[in-house]
Parts: structure tokens; sequence; C-alpha cells
């Protein structure tokens, strides 16, 4: 009896532990965002390698088997379209090639997007055709259910394309539809920076209503070098989603109760902009130089 008594409280501690494991994997697989169409799969063990050639670093190669685990976990969770979308985005992702991914339908077009990545220790091998690289990585899948909404969409007049070092820089918007902005200030060679707003406030902008700015300020271009190339991103919102480090918590404000800003880099605005479903923002690019 005292045998039967102890296998069947193991078993119960068993049986707990699994049912426990299962409720808790079913919610996080099962948890959606409420009313945006958004999906978070949890995948564990997710394998990808990558051979490099001679002229590739380990941090190169280690890289490439890395995004061949992000695009096995978007197949693994059911997201089959687009592949070659998802490959360019990561390609750009190594090259922190701002131009390829946000002046393209990259973001606007994939399904879904890897995030909360924890990669394992990497295995390295050395074959005949280079470096082979393979590591294992938990992650989880942020699917979209919902599609870009093709009538959301802005005009933008006044820029220029190139601008004397100094010179005053004004614009004008237009949206389609009701919505908030960012305008992100990115270069590749200075700080980047929010242009709008200069906060976390933000304001709604009434759809078929031109909108001039700066407002209330001036808007100055400013370099340090012979000649600046500058990408503003304008990244239009149904709602007003805080920029922020998704990787990490809010953080809270500082001496003059402002909230504290991310770094704006390549990183942060696509993690960011990962958290936010197609059919809620419109991304728009304008480049533009900055001679002295």
């Amino acid at each position: 009896m005292t045998r039967i008594n102890n296998l069947f409280k193991k078993t119960n501690n068993h049986h707990s532990l699994i049912i426990g494991l299962v409720v808790f994997y079913l919610l996080l697989s099962l948890r959606t965002l409420a009313g945006d169409g958004t999906k978070k799969i949890p995948m564990l063990g997710i394998k990808g390698t990558y051979t490099g050639g001679k002229n590739m670093s380990i941090e190169e190669i280690e890289k490439r088997a890395i995004d061949d685990a992000k695009v096995n976990a978007l197949k693994q969770a059911g997201i089959e379209e687009n592949i070659t979308s998802y490959q360019n985005l990561y390609k750009s992702e190594t090259n922190n090639s701002f131009d390829e991914i946000y002046t393209s339908d990259i973001l606007a077009d994939i399904q879904g997007a890897v995030t909360e990545i924890e990669e394992g220790e990497p295995i390295r091998e050395n074959t005949k055709d280079g470096m082979k690289i393979s590591v294992t990585i938990n992650c989880v899948v942020v699917k979209y259910d919902i599609t870009k909404d093709i009538e959301f969409d802005a005009e933008i007049d006044g820029l220029k394309k190139f601008y004397e070092n100094l010179a005053p820089m004004e614009f004008s918007i237009k949206p389609t539809k009701d919505c908030y902005m960012k305008i992100f200030w990115i270069s590749d060679k200075s700080e980047s920076s929010i242009l709008y707003p200069v906060d976390n406030d933000n304001k709604l902008f009434t759809k078929s209503h031109w909108y001039k700015f700066p407002e209330g300020t001036k808007y100055e271009v400013d370099t340090k070098f012979p000649s600046e190339v500058i990408r503003l991103l304008f990244v239009l919102l149904k709602k007003d989603v805080l920029f922020k480090d998704v990787k990490k918590p809010i953080k809270s404000k500082d001496e003059q109760g402002n909230s504290y800003l991310p770094e704006v880099n390549y990183s942060n605005i696509t993690n960011w902009l990962y958290s936010i479903p197609p059919s809620e923002r419109k991304i728009i690019t304008q480049s533009f130089t900055i001679t002295k």
C-alpha cells in the first residue's frame, strides 16, 4: 500500500507539472493582443546553420546562422509566405541598411516577426567549404492576422533634394486617414533622433488636412561633414503607440518629468515597428543631402 501511495503521489506531481506546463504554453501561444490582429507564439529549440566563405568573419557567419533559425521559426509557426522578403529583411539588418528596409514594402508585406530571441551556445565546425556554425534559439513569433491597409497613406510636400548647411527646412503632410505620427531623423554618419514629437506626447492628425512642419519652432539642417545623406522616416499610426525599447521595461521619468526615450537606432526602430500590425501603420521615407 505504501508503495502504491508513493507512486500515486509521484504520478500526481508529475501530472501537475505537465498540466502546469501545458496551460502555460497554451496561454502563451494563444495570447492575442486585443483587437490588433496579432498573435504571439513561443518557439523553442529552433535550429539554424550557415557555412561562410573565407572572407566572412565568425560574427557574420553566426549572424547568418541566427537568421536561418529565424526563418525556420517563421515556417514552423505557419508563416510560409514571403520567405524571400524575410531573408532580404535579415540581410538588410546585417548591413544596418535603413534604405533597403524602409524604402521597400518588406515590413508592409511580411506576415510576422521574430522577437525576444534567446541564443544558445553556437557550435563551430571546419568544413571543406568553410566555417560552419550551427545555433539553437528560443524566440517568440509575432503573427499578423491582418494585412496592410492600402488606403492608409499621406502626401508629403515641400522637402528638397539638397540643402546647404544651416539652411531652414519646412514641409507639409496630408494624411488619408486620422492618425498619429512619429518622424525619425536618420543618418549613417551622425547621431539619429526623433524629429517629431520631441517627447512622447502626440496629437491626432485629421484626414485630408494639410499640416505644416515645424510647428511653432524652426528646423535647421546641420552637418559636420562635406556632405551627409539624411533620411526622414515618417511612421503613421492609427493608434498612438509609444516609441520605446520593446525588449526592456519602460523606464521612469527624468528629473524634469520627461519620459526617457530609447536610442534611435536600426534595432530599436525595427523592433518597435515589429510590435505594430501592418494594418495599423504606414511607413514613408524621404531622403535629402546636406552639403557644406
